[in-house]
Order: structure tokens, then sequence, then C-alpha cells
């Protein structure tokens, strides 16, 4: 039997979004394309919104956004310190293939 099968007649997303805002943040990338002395470059600038809030924090920005760049990005927004995303909240993403296993294996964070 399935953990909550009544869940999926019950509680619609737009709902489950509405009820836990406080503790989701949802990340994404958008594209600059910037000319340069070598031509035109893009950059991918990856972004993280606190839904509850709508607050932004721009992570980073690179022309290569490969598996090491996004970890050392999760370590960034992780840290205890100073980091924008706090123990206990969830992270939505969608499927991109730059969202890799070893960026999804962060300890700190939670999928949803």
């Amino acid at each position: 039997m399935a953990p909550a099968p009544e869940r999926k007649t019950t509680t619609a997303w737009k709902e489950f979004i509405r009820t836990h805002m406080d503790v989701l943040v949802a990340t994404d990338f958008f594209t600059a394309e910037v000319w340069t002395l070598g031509g035109l470059i893009t950059y991918y600038v990856l972004f993280f919104i606190h839904l509850g809030s709508r607050q932004v924090h721009v992570a980073s920005v690179t022309p290569h956004p490969n598996e090491a760049w996004m970890v050392q990005v999760a370590r960034n927004v992780t840290m205890e310190a100073w980091g924008f995303l706090s123990p206990g909240q969830y992270l939505i993403h969608d499927r991109d293939a730059k969202f890799c296993a070893a960026f999804q294996r962060m300890k700190v964070l939670q999928r949803c």
C-alpha cells in the first residue's frame, strides 16, 4: 500500500506549495550572452529563490557549469555561518543535467 494513498486526491500541488512556502527554496539557471575580447560567450547564472519571502540569491556565474562548480556552489549556499540555505529547507529544481548527482548528494540539501 502507498504511504499516503489519499494524498493525490486530497492535496493539490498549489495547496502543498502554499502550505510549505516557509521551507521551500527553488533553484534554476538563466543565461546571459556577453561580448568579450574572445567573442560572444554564454554565461550561466545559478540563482535560488526562497518561496516564502521571495528573496532571490544569485549564487554564482560561470561559462562552464561543470560538476566541480556545482558542488562548490552547494557548499557555499549551505555554509552554517553565511549560507543562503538553512537546514530543514527543501530545494526544488528541474531535471537539468547540470544538477549533477554530486550536487544532489550534498547532505545539507533536502530535495523535493
